[in-house]
C-alpha cells in the first residue's frame, strides 16, 4: 500500500480508527475479502481527511 498517504493524526484518535475497521473486518471470513476492504478503506480515509477528519463528519 505504498500508494496511499494519510496524515498524521493524534494517537488516540488513530487508535479508534484502528479499532473501528478491525471492527468492520472482523464480520468478513475471506481473507481476500478483508485485504481488499482494508486496502480500500485505507485510501477513502486518506481521501477524507483531505477534505475534514473523518470522524467529525456529518
Amino acid at each position: 500500500m505504498s500508494d496511499v498517504t494519510v496524515s498524521v493524526l493524534d494517537p488516540s484518535v488513530e487508535l479508534r480508527l484502528h479499532r473501528l475497521i478491525g471492527a468492520f473486518l472482523a464480520g468478513y471470513r475471506n481473507l481476500n475479502t478483508r485485504t481488499a476492504y482494508l486496502q480500500q478503506l485505507h485510501r477513502w480515509f486518506a481521501w477524507c481527511t483531505t477534505l475534514q477528519h473523518p470522524l467529525t463528519a456529518r
